[in-house]
């Protein structure tokens, strides 16, 4: 927290005896922790490092120093008791709902006191009461119009999109960003909201902007509050990390204040009655992405992003959310990934490969050289194959093809070698080894053309060997001299 907090004074400008002096920490800690930042941010603008070297350098720049809390008392207000008495003022919402305004039957302090005392909670009255004054007054309470300028401010939220995709009903997440000062609205549908979706969304939005905001606004969500610790908020330290890495400053919303970023919540409300009502039956997960960028895009029409965004804080290379893992190939040449399994080429069984694990794909390297990538699989025990990585093992078994699970998950090529190559395997085989530079979408258009010459040589055969037949007919009618038939055959064939 202590790094964080001397960055973002030091990204505002301040000097280090001004940190010093907010701050209260060691103006030589503070020194060589800023100057250690600046070299490794223009480490990164090096061309020539190789990709394990800016992983390195973006994890001494995230590195943040842990330290032991094991012996650290308990605090008394807990999120379980904050909880409960969140839900002691919902019923007492719903109490004067149904017994009228000015019901004389409403909880005091102490009644409430004596409620929770009487649960098991240890708590004095006085602490209690900090808390549950913020919760019961929040109606009463007056606000303050903001005004932010251009670059200073993005809010970000979660909400929820109910759709009907490939025949079921799928309840995806939509990860919304808006920035109040432009009136720049964005968003991404996700399939759950955990961590790496959380960060992933980041880096997408940074990277689709073309820049970073200097402050990132956020309620108290899991993802950005690990837990409270009476009243201050410990934060998520992989957020704190990615914000090291962009420089943007991170901002928690009060309890129960959502008007406290309103721009956002109003935002995932006007996503979903104007991009979801009308249409909301898709083929995939993409399709419906497709759908609420585009949607975004007319919504964004009339907003003024592109004034924001010379304001905006240098971009960056987009931050590595990958988790690195290595994996045994087994004999099917496939690696176990997360319960399921995903093909390599043949020639690396037996061997170790490593994989970058990210939210919706893995990227597979064998002696840091890239392999391919395998789109993640939803479910348990499920495979995903490439008939390309198994070319040269079916070049020594043919007879493997045939009900091999590779070509039944590639539906074209299946029906290609069932209606032209279900007599020769070995031909269909060696096409697909030729033409292993091109793309699986590629290869039918190959197959087939390579079929349609056989084929056309072949009719080409049988006509001349019916002329020829034809020739010897005519000389032993007319007495025509044999040595004649080869040159007009020669003719016909040219």
């Amino acid at each position: 927290m202590k790094k964080r907090e001397i960055i973002m004074l030091h990204l505002q400008g301040k000097s280090y005896r001004s940190i010093e002096r907010e701050t209260g920490i060691n103006r030589k800690t503070i020194s060589k922790t800023c100057k250690e930042y600046d070299a490794n941010q223009k480490l990164l603008e090096r061309e020539d490092l190789t990709n394990e070297e800016k992983d390195e350098v973006i994890r001494t720049i995230v590195e943040v120093k842990s330290y032991d809390s094991t012996n650290r008392k308990p605090r008394k207000m807990t999120t379980h008791l904050l909880r409960r008495l969140e839900e002691i003022a919902k019923d007492e919402v719903e109490k004067t709902s149904l017994l009228g305004k000015t019901h004389k039957q409403q909880l005091d302090g102490c009644r409430v006191h004596e409620m929770i005392t009487d649960e098991g909670f240890e708590i004095t009255y006085r602490t209690m009461m900090t808390y549950w004054k913020t919760i019961i007054e929040k109606a009463q309470e007056a606000f303050i119009r903001q005004d932010y300028g251009y670059g200073e401010r993005v809010e970000y939220d979660f909400g929820e999109v109910k759709l009907y995709i490939n025949g079921e009903v799928v309840k995806c997440h939509l990860a919304a960003f808006a920035a109040p000062a432009s009136g720049f609205r964005w968003g991404y549908l996700y399939k759950n909201q955990k961590m790496d979706i959380f960060l992933d969304s980041h880096v997408q939005f940074f990277e689709m902007i073309g820049g970073v905001y200097t402050e990132v606004v956020y309620d108290n969500m899991r993802n950005v509050v690990s837990k409270f610790i009476g009243h201050k908020k410990e934060l998520n330290p992989q957020l704190i990390q990615m914000s090291l890495y962009y420089g943007f400053d991170i901002t928690t919303t009060n309890a129960y204040a959502g008007n406290e970023k309103g721009s956002v919540e109003r935002t995932v409300e006007v996503i979903r009655k104007r991009l979801f009502t009308k249409k909301y039956k898709f083929d995939s997960l993409e399709h419906a992405q497709q759908h609420l960028h585009e949607g975004l895009k007319m919504m964004n029409q009339n907003c003024k992003i592109e004034e924001e965004k010379p304001y905006l804080r240098a971009y960056k290379v987009p931050y590595e959310l990958s988790i690195l893992v290595e994996s045994k190939v087994d004999k099917y040449s496939c690696v176990c990934l997360d319960n399921n399994h995903y093909s390599v080429p043949d020639y690396l069984v037996g061997k170790s490969v490593k994989v970058k694990k990210y939210h919706d794909h893995y990227d597979i390297y064998a002696n840091s050289n890239y392999v391919g990538t395998h789109k993640k699989i939803d479910g348990i025990g499920q495979y995903q194959l490439e008939l390309q990585h198994y070319l040269k093992t079916l070049r020594n078994k043919p007879g493997a093809l045939k009900h091999s699970l590779a070509l039944k998950q590639c539906p074209q090529l299946l029906s290609i070698y069932q209606n032209h190559f279900k007599q020769n395997d070995r031909e269909f085989i060696e096409i697909l080894l030729k033409n292993t530079d091109k793309q699986i979408s590629e290869l039918p258009s190959v197959l087939l053309d390579a079929k349609d010459c056989k084929t056309t040589v072949s009719k080409s055969e049988e006509v001349i060997d019916a002329v020829k037949i034809e020739i010897r007919k005519l000389s032993q009618m007319y007495g025509l001299q044999q040595e004649t038939e080869g040159d007009e055959i020669c003719q016909l064939k040219h």
